[in-house]
């Protein structure tokens, strides 16, 4: 099996997954294991791929704060930095704050900016970012809540 890394992800192709889960069904069809085993190997196949998925899905998050986030809302998401204050940029790790959103609206926002008296506060992002890195984003925002 081929494990390849693409945009700081780690995935096994699905080439390679369905191979795998032919030679699972392969025994079964043949009588070679008993049931459990089956399951026992099907878990072991899946359980990496899972794991990978979360991990990978918690390193974009961190890379994409970082890359577009953290200049206005500071890498602990305090929103103590030049454009922060400039911006009235709330502080993201206050649990009053995060109580003021719910994870829909601030995904609404990181898709579409937030304008106030026709200027632009937060450019949009819905270009940049796919919905499941928005996603992502938004439960690292509430990850920094203290």
């Amino acid at each position: 099996m081929n494990w390849r890394v693409r945009k700081n992800r780690l995935r096994l192709t699905s080439t390679d997954f369905n191979l795998a889960v032919k030679r699972l069904q392969h025994c079964v069809n043949q009588g070679r294991t008993d049931p459990m085993k089956i399951k026992t190997k099907t878990a072991l196949l899946i359980a990496p791929i899972i794991l990978c998925a979360g991990a990978a899905l918690a390193a974009d998050a961190a890379a994409n704060w970082s890359q577009h986030c953290a200049s206005c809302h500071g890498k602990d998401g305090s929103g103590i930095t030049t454009m922060g204050k400039k911006l009235g940029v709330k502080d993201y790790r206050d649990a009053k704050v995060q109580a003021e959103f719910t994870d829909a609206k601030a995904a609404q926002l990181i898709k579409d900016g937030v304008a106030e008296g026709g200027k632009d506060k937060m450019k949009p992002f819905k270009d940049k970012l796919s919905d499941e890195e928005i996603k992502a984003l938004v439960a690292y925002v509430r990850s920094l809540k203290k």
